[in-house]
């Protein structure tokens, strides 16, 4: 995803659970982390490895106004939000997996490994939820 002329506007907010950085293309959230003191620079380098040649487009209220709508109950008229994730065919399958686990609900790595006819993949899964790179949104709070 390093193409020349890919805006990524980007931000930091406070989120009921702390404080965030958010990353956007126009195709979608591309990066949520929660923050702290040691992270704080190191997304933004871990951004600039993957997006080469995009333009970074600084803007905390964007973040503020798009983390209001991770964490509070979406109002009827609201746009779904879109998401875009780059990865190998393994991590977006684990990834989709984890957007299919209903709010309140939980589940494991190794129930994980079976819905995706993986049995034996149970760690593998975990790495990938681990790099989980849009935190919330991609419920991987949810694998226990």
């Amino acid at each position: 995803m390093g193409r020349a002329g890919l805006q990524i506007r980007f931000g930091a907010t406070e989120t009921p659970f702390g404080p965030c950085w958010l990353a956007a293309t126009p195709n979608g959230i591309c990066h949520l982390q929660f923050l702290n003191p040691e992270t704080e620079l190191s997304i933004s380098a871990y951004l600039r490895s993957d997006f080469k040649q995009a333009e970074f487009i600084p803007d905390d209220l964007w973040a503020e106004s798009v983390c209001e709508r991770i964490f509070q109950p979406l109002q009827p008229s609201a746009k779904p939000l879109s998401i875009q994730v780059q990865g190998t065919d393994f991590q977006c399958q684990v990834w989709r997996k984890l957007l299919e686990i209903p709010f309140g609900e939980v589940t494991t790595y190794q129930q994980l490994a079976h819905k995706l006819n993986r049995p034996t993949a149970a760690r593998a899964i975990g790495n990938v939820v681990g790099r989980n790179p849009i935190a919330y949104v991609i419920p991987c709070h949810r694998v226990i």
